[in-house]
């Protein structure tokens, strides 16, 4: 596992500390997940969004990596609102956007952070956030269930990608791919 979260994210703030963190976040939420997901989201300022809309459960966990001098706001309580209160819509990027007025109208506080040395955020994938200055890049792990409707992700056809799926096979984490044997 350490070595796949260092290969993909490889934006130089992947730490061993961050990844021991990691995968214990992922073993004490889920008894098994994948990463089905992974992104670079771009800056966006002014614009909220959510990975996901809504449910009943934290069955999807994103983990952002933040490179220096990053900046976001994340809405405290904001996966726990309905997504009729949110009224968030898809957005061209796939991803939910979510009004700010009603963010603050369900009472879900703003948090601003400035990551001056590159950070480590692991959420619900239902909390909003704004993306003001940087990218982060995004990894979501979900369970079985919830994978089941997501598109399997393609890897390229090299020695590396190859080695980096097989190093994320373990009993309680995987990666939801194709092998290229699909019809």
């Amino acid at each position: 596992m350490d070595f796949i979260l260092y290969q993909i994210a490889r934006s130089g703030s992947a730490s061993q500390r961050w990844t021991k963190r990691i995968v214990s976040t992922l073993n004490s939420s889920f008894e098994w997940c994948a990463m089905g997901d992974y992104r670079r989201i771009r800056e966006d300022q002014g614009h909220i969004f959510q990975l996901r809309r809504g449910g009943a459960n934290a069955d999807i966990l994103v983990v952002q990596l933040w490179s220096a001098k990053s900046q976001a706001t994340y809405y405290r309580g904001s996966h726990r609102v309905s997504r009729e209160v949110l009224s968030s819509v898809r957005a061209a990027n796939r991803m939910w956007e979510v009004p700010r007025a009603r963010l603050e109208l369900a009472g879900c506080e703003a948090r601003d952070i400035t990551f001056e040395d590159g950070g480590l955020v692991i959420m619900d994938a239902r909390v909003a956030f704004e993306t003001r200055h940087g990218s982060p890049v995004t990894f979501s792990f979900a369970t079985s269930a919830q994978l089941k409707n997501w598109p399997k992700l393609i890897p390229p056809k090299t020695q590396q990608a190859t080695q980096l799926v097989a190093a994320l096979q373990s009993e309680r984490v995987g990666a939801y791919y194709a092998d290229g044997t699909e019809g």
